[in-house]
């Protein structure tokens, strides 16, 4: 049933799902809503469990008012499945009796607000239902900045890693470029010539070669100039070939690299069956042209695990920026020797989670800092700019794990753990 109260000074439309199994009671609700200054109330009252499922998941009211009787069934049990599936109508429970533990069970399941019949009048309704909208608004405006957030953090962090990547690349270009200036000057230095002024020899004395080749001077020189000759082109030959493997090695350096930054850019949110040292290494192939430039040891110490199910893109991004911060940790911190150690195992006090730790012998991090190091805009960095820590957090939080860090203060290097939900790849057959 459908109603409409108007008021003779509306200045708002609220429309408005009344569920109410007692027809009593649903008239004293509308009457109590004709009574409200200001609003103009449509109302869609349904009266069963049924029928009122169906209207609340359709989210087309601004605010709902829900009776705890309902039949053999709750509001409880209707609030539960409401917000199990996305409702986003804000939910006003009413009651016939007061009753603090249905009020606290209420809100935890996801409702606005708690009123109790026959203890409301209408400047009270009015407030509770302004109130419910203005919560439920303000709850959506949250969401939607912390998805803005989250998409802003993971742009300035795709940036961060494209300029890492191009510095990559660069290094990989300049050492094929050396390659190819190598193979170039081989063949040019080669002595082809030289074989084409032998074969004319040859052929101008081709009517008494043995004479030539055993009595003229010229001649005797021959055979031995063939095989040095013939060393020196074998020579180049092999120096030409091994320089195009590396050649060839290199281009197929960077086609991973872009691979691997081809995954950071596809959209987050697909689940993926992966192995994490996969991962881990495509981290390298993007992040890891620095460490060899200062000739920084990396250790790997992996343990036997399943292949899981995780947002690969998100924790490859998390992972580059962890590598490409304990490079520059340990490139300004001034040691004979630095090592940077890669841990993969379950966490010991988390069974459904694993850990993925980066542990570097850098600068390390003051005790003042290991919280704030990931808030937004706080960085320890001349050069930094406060983005990459933070929206790491973000990207693990939204993976359903968590980033955090641990060191023993300045000089003495740091570990980040990434931890994450052991989700294992059914096996099949």
């Amino acid at each position: 049933m459908t109603t409409a109260i108007d008021s003779q000074r509306s200045t708002e439309l609220v429309h408005l799902l009344l569920i109410e199994d007692d027809e009593d009671d649903a008239i004293i609700a509308h009457s109590l809503l004709s009574n409200i200054r200001g609003v103009e109330f449509t109302i869609d009252w349904v009266a069963s469990y049924e029928e009122a499922h169906s209207s609340i998941l359709q989210n087309r009211h601004h605010v709902c008012l829900l009776d705890y009787c309902l039949g053999t069934r709750t509001g409880l049990e209707l609030l539960h499945d409401a917000m199990q599936y996305g409702c986003k109508t804000p939910i006003i429970m009413m009651t016939g009796t007061t009753d603090r533990h249905i009020d606290f069970q209420a809100v935890q399941l996801g409702a606005s607000d708690y009123v109790v019949k026959g203890h409301i009048d209408p400047p009270l309704l009015e407030r509770v239902i302004r109130h419910a909208r203005e919560r439920k608004k303000a709850e959506v405006e949250r969401e939607e900045l912390h998805t803005q957030l989250l998409e802003t953090s993971r742009q300035l962090g795709m940036a961060d890693i494209a300029i890492n990547i191009l510095h990559n690349v660069g290094n990989v270009l300049t050492s094929i470029n050396v390659s190819a200036g190598l193979i170039s000057q081989t063949i040019r230095q080669a002595p082809i010539g030289e074989v084409g002024l032998i074969a004319n020899m040859l052929h101008t004395h081709h009517d008494h070669l043995d004479t030539f080749l055993t009595m003229d001077p010229k001649g005797k020189l021959i055979p031995q100039y063939l095989q040095e000759l013939g060393n020196n082109l074998s020579s180049r030959v092999e120096q030409t070939i091994s320089e195009v493997d590396f050649l060839v090695s290199k281009v197929h350096h960077v086609i991973q690299i872009i691979d691997a930054q081809q995954t950071i850019a596809k959209p987050g949110g697909i689940q993926e069956s992966v192995r994490l040292d996969d991962v881990v290494k495509q981290a390298f192939m993007i992040s890891g042209g620095e460490l060899e430039d200062h000739h920084i040891e990396v250790v790997h110490e992996y343990a036997e695990l399943p292949q899981v199910l995780l947002d690969k893109h998100q924790v490859l991004q998390i992972l580059v920026n962890l590598i490409r911060n304990a490079t520059h940790a340990m490139i300004a911190h001034e040691r004979a020797h630095h090592r940077l150690t890669v841990r993969i195992a379950p966490c010991i006090d988390q069974k459904s989670f694993v850990q993925i730790q980066v542990s570097d012998t850098g600068v390390g991090i003051r005790p003042e800092h290991l919280t704030r190091i990931f808030a937004q805009g706080f960085t320890t960095k001349t050069h930094g700019n406060g983005i990459g820590l933070h929206s790491s957090a973000l990207a693990a939080k939204n993976c359903g794990g968590s980033l955090y860090a641990s060191s023993e203060g300045k000089g003495r290097g740091a570990t980040f753990t990434l931890t994450l939900p052991l989700s294992v790849v059914p096996q099949s057959g």
